[in-house]
């Protein structure tokens, strides 16, 4: 076998082994990113209280007393009382008879009722957020600077290669 054959075949090899190397090697250079997930539950109860104040009016019946009695007796006592709920006593003398009457006016009461109305609401929020975590690279200036040192070496070695394989020669 001839021996420029060979050598031919090696440098096409070398050239495509080369070749899938730097595809890989540039696919390959990706971070990947996290994803952060958080669960925030808000629970809440609001509880409201309604008063709706009602007047209302109610008549009291009038009431009366009345209270015989004969003079001499009322000698006796000197005094005679007699009572029944809130009641207002008036003394007249008739003849050898003492009447003692008491009245009592309707009243009309003003009464306050209170309607009270109690609201409870609860209320169940949940929020779900996720976060995706994307790191930041950092290639140092000295790392950048070899790789564009190492890609222009490539380039110049595969334009050198590609002179000799195709024997093209340059005139200066």
């Amino acid at each position: 076998m001839k021996k420029h054959i060979v050598i031919r075949w090696i440098a096409r090899i070398a050239l495509a082994l080369v070749t899938v190397l730097l595809i890989l090697s540039a696919g390959s250079c990706k971070s990947k990113a996290t994803l952060t997930e958080s669960t925030m539950v808000r629970d809440s109860t609001v509880t409201t209280v309604t008063v709706v104040p009602r007047d209302t009016l109610v008549k009291v019946p009038g009431d009366s007393l009345r209270l015989t009695t004969t003079i001499a007796e009322l000698r006796k006592a000197l005094y005679i009382t007699e009572t029944r709920n809130r009641v207002t006593a008036a003394i007249g003398l008739q003849g050898d008879s003492l009447t003692v009457d008491c009245k009592i006016d309707s009243l009309l009461l003003e009464l306050e009722l209170r309607d009270t109305t109690i609201n409870t609401l609860r209320d169940r929020l949940e929020k779900i957020e996720t976060v995706e975590n994307v790191p930041e690279k950092y290639v140092p200036f000295l790392v950048k600077l070899l790789a564009w040192v190492g890609g222009l070496a490539l380039v110049y070695l595969g334009f050198k290669a590609a002179l000799t394989y195709f024997k093209i020669k340059i005139p200066f």
